[in-house]
């Protein structure tokens, strides 16, 4: 009999390899610095907005400090800062925040394959909001 997945744990699964297809061995977004060990920053909490969970457009490389002791310590410095640098980032994401996602096995599957492939775009979870820019 054929083992039964759990999405919870196949949510975790994909969210361990998104997050390595974003910041593994990718330099730091804010200082620019790459270390062995990187860290996958989302811009919205995935709390918050679990939505834009496995969105590229919500991610970001960080470092061990830059993460920890500027993103979450300095949030409106860190706000005002991924605007200004982001702009098409920051104004995809005041739309895309509120539609809504619904994780199934087989839409995480489906992610999955797209992480594998490096199909960054594929991952959007509103790719047309991008069509219309240059």
């Amino acid at each position: 009999m054929p083992r039964k997945i759990k999405i919870g744990v196949l949510k975790r699964t994909v969210q361990r390899e998104f997050n390595h297809l974003i910041a593994f061995n990718k330099p730091c977004a804010k200082c620019g610095q790459t270390f062995p060990v990187m860290q996958c920053s989302h811009v919205h909490s995935v709390g918050a907005y679990p939505n834009l969970r496995f969105d590229p457009m919500n991610a970001l490389p960080m470092d061990g400090h830059c993460h920890p002791y500027w993103w979450h310590l300095e949030p409106s410095e860190a706000w005002d800062w991924f605007k200004n640098k982001y702009p098409g980032r920051y104004e995809y994401l005041l739309k895309a925040k509120n539609k809504r996602v619904d994780w199934t096995i087989e839409s995480l599957q489906e992610i999955r394959k797209k992480i594998k492939a490096e199909d960054l775009r594929g991952l959007l979870i509103m790719p047309e909001l991008l069509e219309n820019t240059s």
